[in-house]
């Protein structure tokens, strides 16, 4: 993050009492170089700069060597651009001020890993004040928004710089309860309220500035995110893709970018052919072209249901989707010219883990499975967790629905299923009758219909339905008909196709 320097000197040449230093962005410095014409040097500096909201920061430093006509002196670190340097005195004849930039990496992040600031980097220190609490960094960072546990009024943060610095206000912007501020270089922070604060350090995060996030951010014109800078390529995109793994608002700005960019890209159309239904995920390509920069699949489920996912990532000429379930393939390819020949492979994973290729058990292990009711829980140890706990004894029950009552099952390794088994009672309050299943392939889809359980005016209690394979990540078991609109289930088994 190197940046070009400029120096302003006000005075009269060859020497002078002030300088001014520029710099073309924003960095962080902590040692001025002095350079004298008469062996003689200042016994004070003063130092002032301003921050993002132009408050007049002053600086403290002091001398740490002096070598010949050379003197060096350490400031408290600053994040800064611009910089004043007054010399203090009649007697030194300086010639030059120069700032030493300092490697950034120790004051804010370049990847995509946990931004907050250690718990055991950070000292709470006494305050006299119960609507006021200051604490202080081990390490100076530069961050850009704090969380706290609970909401506070007429909260004001104020921040220092460095030890025994002003107080200086921050303005910010709650966004879901997070305060977002524009980077500032803080070694202190100060909280004051109207109310008492009452806080311990596992109350607060404090998050450390991410770089990578302002290089994601520079990608667009503005805030509203509809529109790249020009000059922004794929290649941009791609270097960020691959220091992005985990932020999803990155991963959403992201991808926001790469569309804005592959939206008016040639296209190619390729169909793949299969024998039957698999769970895909990934295709491998050659090309004599520049490459394939996003791709869509087109597919139909075991109802002829049509459905469509875009690529996650394509690196290394391999495209990567989320697991679907398909047979029949169109795969919708982007790129700077669709003329090129492309070669598609498919990469067929085992299919083991996902529906039983030999005789064995076909109930799917419930132990990670999550229950929620959409229909109320009748009381506190009648949760949906008890309809899929493995015992029989134990039940869930619903309030009483109007219309009809859901509960929804979410498998966290989806599986490809054929059938489902419901236990309910045999008589009375919650006793089910008619429900319908629907499936979601994944948690962002539409709820898909695959069929109907009519069980009124019949005997026993287990309430079994058979149905085409379905890949689901999320089932809603549907209850359109129970004994005075309630639902009760002892047991719910799903089987493996």
């Amino acid at each position: 993050m190197n940046s070009e320097l400029t120096f302003i000197r006000n005075g009269n040449v060859p020497s002078s009492n002030t300088f001014n230093l520029k710099l073309n962005k924003k960095e962080i410095i902590k040692n001025l170089i002095l350079e004298t014409q008469n062996s003689k040097f200042p016994n004070f500096l003063n130092i002032t700069t301003k921050d993002f909201l132009n408050n007049t920061i002053t600086i403290k430093a002091n001398v740490i060597r002096t070598l010949g006509n050379i003197q060096e002196w350490e400031l408290e670190a600053i994040l800064t651009d611009e910089l004043k340097v007054t010399i203090e005195g009649e007697e030194a004849s300086i010639i030059n001020v120069t700032p030493i930039l300092t490697e950034g990496t120790s004051y804010y992040l370049q990847e995509d890993i946990d931004a907050r600031v250690s718990r055991e980097d950070i000292d709470l220190l006494n305050s006299n004040i119960e609507t006021e609490l200051i604490l202080k960094l081990e390490n100076s960072k530069i961050i850009n928004r704090i969380n706290f546990n609970r909401e506070f009024e007429n909260l004001e943060i104020l921040y220092s710089p460095g030890e025994g610095q002003d107080w200086i206000s921050l303005n910010y912007i709650d966004i879901h309860g997070i305060k977002k501020f524009h980077p500032v270089l803080v070694k202190g922070l100060c909280f004051r309220s109207s109310q008492a604060i009452n806080l311990k350090k596992e109350d607060i995060e404090i998050y450390i500035f991410n770089y990578l996030e302002h290089e994601i951010n520079s990608l667009f014109e503005d805030t509203t995110l509809t529109e790249v800078k020009s000059g922004v390529t794929i290649q941009d995109i791609i270097t960020l893709e691959m220091k992005t793994n985990k932020t999803e608002e990155y991963l959403n700005k992201l991808a926001i970018a790469r569309n804005l960019l592959v939206v008016n890209m040639d296209t190619k159309r390729i169909s793949i052919n299969n024998e039957k239904h698999q769970i895909l995920n990934r295709f491998s390509y050659e090309t004599s072209g520049v490459g394939i920069y996003r791709a869509t699949v087109n597919y139909e489920d075991r109802y002829g249901n049509k459905k469509s996912k875009t690529s996650n990532n394509i690196l290394n000429n391999i495209i990567t989707f989320e697991n679907f379930y398909g047979k029949d393939l169109e795969l919708t390819l982007y790129g700077p010219n669709n003329e090129t020949e492309i070669v598609i492979t498919t990469i067929l994973e085992s299919q083991d883990s996902y529906y039983l290729t030999t005789d064995l058990e076909r109930s799917i292990d419930r132990t990670n499975l999550v229950a929620e009711s959409g229909c109320g829980v009748y009381s506190g140890n009648l949760g949906p967790d008890k309809a899929i706990d493995n015992y029989e004894n134990t039940n869930f029950h619903s309030t009483r629905y109007s219309e009809y009552g859901d509960f929804y099952i979410t498998n966290p390794e989806p599986q490809v299923v054929d059938e489902l088994h419901l236990l309910t009672r045999n008589t009375s309050l919650g006793r089910v009758e008619n429900y319908t299943v629907l499936y979601k392939e994944s948690s962002n889809e539409e709820w898909l219909v695959v069929g109907e359980s009519i069980n009124e005016g019949l005997a026993g209690n287990w309430r079994n339905i058979k149905f085409n394979p379905i890949f689901a990540s999320n089932i809603c078991i549907r209850v359109n008909k129970s004994n005075e609109n309630h639902v009760l289930i002892y047991d719910l088994q799903f089987l493996k196709y």
